[in-house]
């Protein structure tokens, strides 16, 4: 397809909303976007591929997908996620996002209601609470009034700094995970401010899908998302925290059963 490269990791770089978004595809079926969370990259998840030709993109500021502008905010990543479904000439895919990237779906059905099929919305908040802020700090170890003190991180969370130096070595070696860290703090930090009429506008089949454990997103808030969206579904997995360490397995299968049931696969 005209204005899609090959790319050194494995997938394809196309143009898109002033962006060079770097893709992988596995799998195969109907077309599938799953977006990765904030400060996370793509993962290969062969759930997903059984039913689906997977494209998962690096949003911008990850993995191998430059964030020019420097700058983070839920409507800016709707924004390069509805461009990519141009760009690739899909026909209204369902989009699956987690955390950051269930953010932006969320976003995108308010802001670009025409452009997915379904909608999967994975460990979502609407509101930052001071659940939220606790989780965050408690998950990964961010605390800060303006800024994230990435010193105290580095020290504490040794583990995570590991694994974001070897997912973004590629935008600036392994120090820009420091960049992404201050770039992306006011997304996380910034009031969302959503109104029941954007709420309203999203039109597309959408499950609210949330761990019993979540850190940051009080059962509370994800039935109250729920009860925003007209029609949609709410899942609970037992026994999951934000980051599904060992329930991923699970996620995926109540996502796909509601992808299937809402056209999402053969």
């Amino acid at each position: 397809m005209s204005g899609i490269d090959e790319a050194q990791g494995g997938g394809r770089v196309v143009h898109a909303n002033d962006l060079d978004i770097y893709y992988e595809e596995y799998g195969e079926g109907p077309p599938l976007l799953i977006l990765h969370g904030g400060t996370g990259t793509i993962s290969h998840d062969p759930a997903f591929g059984a039913h689906f030709r997977v494209i998962a993109p690096n949003m911008r500021g990850h993995g191998r997908t430059a964030n020019p502008t420097g700058m983070f905010s839920y409507a800016l990543l709707a924004d390069d996620v509805a461009a990519l479904i141009d760009a690739l000439g899909l026909d209204r895919p369902p989009v699956a996002g987690y955390s950051d990237g269930g953010n932006t779906a969320l976003q995108l059905g308010m802001t670009h209601p025409g452009s997915a099929r379904a909608l999967v919305l994975g460990g979502t908040w609407h509101r930052l609470t001071p659940t939220y802020f606790e989780g965050m700090r408690q998950m990964l170890g961010l605390v800060g009034d303006d800024a994230p003190d990435l010193n105290q991180l580095a020290q504490t969370h040794q583990g995570f700094v590991s694994y974001w130096q070897a997912a973004h070595a590629a935008l600036g070696g392994s120090e820009y995970w420091k960049t992404l860290l201050r770039q992306i703090w006011p997304m996380w930090t910034t009031p969302l401010d959503y109104t029941e009429v954007d709420f309203r506008r999203i039109t597309a089949p959408t499950l609210v899908l949330i761990g019993d454990r979540d850190e940051c997103i009080p059962i509370e808030d994800a039935v109250a998302l729920y009860r925003l969206i007209p029609g949609s579904e709410l899942g609970v997995l037992p026994a999951a925290s934000h980051l599904l360490e060992g329930r991923g397995d699970l996620y995926a299968e109540v996502a796909i059963d509601f992808l299937i049931r809402n056209k999402g696969a053969a």
